[in-house]
């Protein structure tokens, strides 16, 4: 599976209806997929669309993969009048690395079907609550950066860039000071070597 860009056209556009009597994919195998996904990329939450399937899906991660969700065709029944301000992220390339305080409803009440296709109906707060929000606007094309004004978004930007300048600079300053090491102590092993007595059982 691969990450679409966020120009991609079906992060764009809302997703279709997922039909559980005619389905795009299996539901369970659709569900294993895409938490599978959001695990490996270190995200808490992935829409389908997000990964090249238009379909009114998305998970959200829960303890463990087991106990993450499955929403498929979700509807926002009711949502809380105060609303919270919080900094959230997002996998999609283009927009990963950026973060942003995006103000949304403290709690919401939701309807969807599970990966039975039971109908479920929950009121969530707290970071569920934003991430459910967060993968609900993509399911209708809809990014976080596109609350942000564009001087916002601008300023964002170069946070992102500053830090990958600063991660690439301490990344280099690291191998050179490996480099260094090694010439200094050169009866230490080459590097990609693990000495017999640092090896650990694969058992």
């Amino acid at each position: 599976m691969k990450l679409l860009h966020k120009d991609h056209p079906l992060l764009r556009t809302k997703t279709k209806f997922f039909d559980f009597d005619s389905p795009l994919k299996d539901p369970i195998e659709l569900r294993n997929e895409l938490i599978d996904e959001m695990f490996d990329n270190g995200g808490v939450g992935l829409s389908a669309n997000q990964v090249g399937y238009d379909c009114s899906v998305f998970v959200m991660k829960g303890a463990n993969k087991e106990q993450s969700m499955f929403i498929a065709n979700p509807e926002i029944l009711e949502v809380s009048e105060d609303t919270v301000l919080m900094e959230e992220g997002c996998l999609t390339p283009g927009c990963d690395g950026i973060f942003a305080h995006i103000s949304r409803p403290s709690w919401v009440r939701a309807r969807w079907q599970d990966e039975h296709g039971e109908l479920k109906e929950l009121e969530f707060s707290g970071m569920t609550c934003r991430c459910f929000q967060h993968e609900y606007d993509h399911l209708q094309g809809i990014l976080f950066i596109d609350y942000l004004s564009r001087l916002k978004l601008e300023r964002a930007m170069k946070k992102k860039q500053k830090r990958e300048k600063q991660y690439a600079r301490a990344r280099e300053q690291f191998i050179q000071f490996a480099r260094e090491h090694h010439r200094n102590n050169p009866k230490l092993p080459d590097e990609g070597t693990v000495p017999e007595t640092d090896k650990v059982s694969q058992d």
